[in-house]
């Protein structure tokens, strides 16, 4: 089977004998930018990144886009607990999800397969393969103990995101905190020895109800209609509305960022919590800690408001990824070269010294970090059930079915410039061709979700 390793090298050779484009040359160093702004670690070195034993905290927050953080850019104060996490980590400023759905997504994020490969989803339905390899089952047969503390849903055990894990323990909207409260309590059960933890959240998932006193640190929105607590009805009726049914004022779309930002505050108050419980009891510094998403939202840039998983733009594809080594390692770098989710489960396996399966189609970002592969990362997306949706994006370019974005000059991905770029195009097309077919795919068969996973999909918005 080809991989990227093979496949990103040929097209680099490809792109150097091309024409360009309205006299642009086409070039590696066009198409395929090469990496910038890569901080140096302060805290830690390319020798000494390895932690042999270390344990594994990775926390995804659901339905989370890169651009609400403060660290990331936002006018709002959502994160100051996570912006100051961010001094003893790395920070990824362009990290794209392989779908805008959430089973889809942490079963990427979770074998380091693609969409097409692996072929988990939630409408229809459709389990991960039991012959899909997980972190969770490499680590556990390195002897780690397995724990998650989810909020089930599209993580419910039923769609196979639990294989590997000694315990799994999900919980209807669960909110951050209960998941904190869970993993402080398990920790300090008993002595631990090497471990890895998953923790999910649908806190900052639809349907937006933060507590007021998150609520009051953000001016609120005195010409909206709409209240403070936005209902899934409430997003419906207002989407509904982009079809003519009423009008509908940018104040309104102001009130319901401004409860998806409590949300956030929220998360980070919990997320601040469990920090501190971690160096209180000495386990701080040897941890891997991954901080990220698993999609973003949409607040009017394409049509639709507090929705996703229905198109690939980078409003539901960015994320923020937040990366704390062990010891101190690459503490305060900051990263603008575009990663991929697909490619935290190699680093995990990087850092702890442990062969990756041949399986896995990400790389380690380890070599992004310290510049020991400067060789571009393509990030694949998808989306769709019976007729598939793809973008595949480079840092300046994004092919999404058949338009073509420059995300330079472009960022709100308004424009087609395929007919300005057609070299540029063919040779995304041509690089979207060879990934697919020479990419392995599991067996799955479509089932039927249980009455429960009905619930919880109708309580998220998913399912009438």
């Amino acid at each position: 089977m080809w991989s990227l390793r093979i496949v990103i090298p040929l097209l680099v050779v490809f792109l150097l004998i091309q024409g360009g484009d309205a006299g642009v040359p086409v070039v590696a160093s066009h198409l395929l930018p090469a990496a910038r702004g890569i901080g140096l670690p302060l805290g830690g070195s390319a020798e000494d990144y390895g932690c042999l034993g270390c344990s594994v905290i990775l926390i995804s927050i659901d339905t989370l886009r890169a651009d609400h953080l403060g660290s990331y850019g936002y006018f709002r104060e959502t994160s100051p607990n996570i912006d100051e996490f961010t001094a003893d980590s790395v920070i990824f400023r362009t990290a794209i999800v392989q779908a805008p759905s959430t089973v889809r997504s942490h079963a990427s994020i979770l074998t380091s397969l693609y969409n097409f490969q692996h072929q988990a989803r939630s409408i229809p339905f459709v389990a991960l393969p039991e012959e899909a390899t997980t972190v969770t089952e490499v680590l556990s047969r390195e002897g780690y103990e397995t724990v998650a503390f989810t909020g089930s849903g599209q993580v419910h055990p039923e769609y196979g995101l639990a294989q590997g894990f000694d315990l799994y323990d999900h919980r209807t909207r669960r909110k951050f905190d209960d998941a904190v409260d869970d993993a402080i309590e398990w920790l300090g059960a008993e002595p631990r020895g090497k471990f890895f933890m998953f923790l999910h959240t649908y806190e900052v998932h639809a349907p937006y109800t933060p507590k007021q006193q998150y609520l009051d640190l953000f001016a609120p929105e005195p010409e909206s209609r709409l209240p403070e607590h936005i209902s899934i009805e409430l997003i419906d009726e207002v989407n509904l509305e982009f079809f003519g049914r009423r009008t509908y004022e940018p104040a309104d779309v102001r009130q319901i960022m401004r409860s998806y930002d409590a949300e956030i505050r929220s998360v980070d108050d919990a997320f601040g919590r469990l920090v501190e419980f971690l160096r209180s009891i000495g386990e701080y510094d040897d941890l891997l800690i991954i901080f990220t998403g698993d999609h973003g939202e949409e607040f009017d840039e394409h049509g639709t408001i507090a929705r996703h998983s229905h198109t690939l733009h980078d409003e539901t594809l960015k994320v923020p990824l937040i990366m704390k080594f062990p010891r101190g390692s690459f503490a305060s770098t900051d990263v603008r070269s575009q990663v991929r989710s697909i490619d935290i489960a190699p680093t995990i396996t990087d850092v702890l010294a442990i062969e990756s399966p041949p399986s896995f189609q990400g790389l380690s970002l380890i070599d992004v970090i310290i510049g020991r592969d400067q060789r571009a990362r393509f990030a694949l997306s998808e989306l769709g059930e019976d007729v598939i949706s793809t973008a595949i994006r480079t840092e300046r370019w994004k092919l999404y079915n058949d338009r073509l974005f420059d995300l330079v000059a472009d960022p709100m991905e308004l424009e087609d410039v395929s007919g300005r770029y057609p070299t540029v195009r063919r040779a995304l097309e041509s690089l979207l061709v060879d990934l697919v077919s020479s990419g392995s795919v599991l067996e799955s068969e479509q089932g039927d979700p249980s009455e429960e996973v009905l619930r919880q999909l109708r309580a998220l918005g998913y399912v009438q």
